[in-house]
């Protein structure tokens, strides 16, 4: 009999063992597939960045391109640098901005 309980128990400590390997197995697969879908995600939100860069580059190559001209230069005074001609006024309509039209 004590030879038979021997071997139950180290039959109970693998099965032991064998359970709790697989647990961690099953775990880790499951951390590493999480960290894998986040990865994609980073990977797919940087492709996105790099196609706006792209487009972006694009047309700055067009601008250059076709050169820089006189009304370009005007308009990015304008509309960025808010600059205006000397003896020029500029009027702002204040009720189309109250209205929001």
């Amino acid at each position: 009999m004590g030879l038979a309980r021997k071997k139950i128990r180290k039959n109970r400590i693998a099965g032991i063992a064998l359970i709790a390997f697989t647990i961690y197995v099953v775990i880790s697969i499951t951390l590493i597939r999480a960290d894998i879908r986040e990865r994609k995600d980073q990977i797919q939100e940087l492709q996105n960045q790099i196609d706006d860069q792209v487009i972006l580059n694009e047309e700055m190559q067009d601008v250059l391109d076709k050169g820089i001209n006189d009304n370009y230069i005007i308009r990015v005074a304008r509309e960025k640098l808010k600059m205006v001609f000397p003896e020029e006024r500029v009027y702002k309509d204040i009720h189309k901005d109250a209205t929001g039209n």
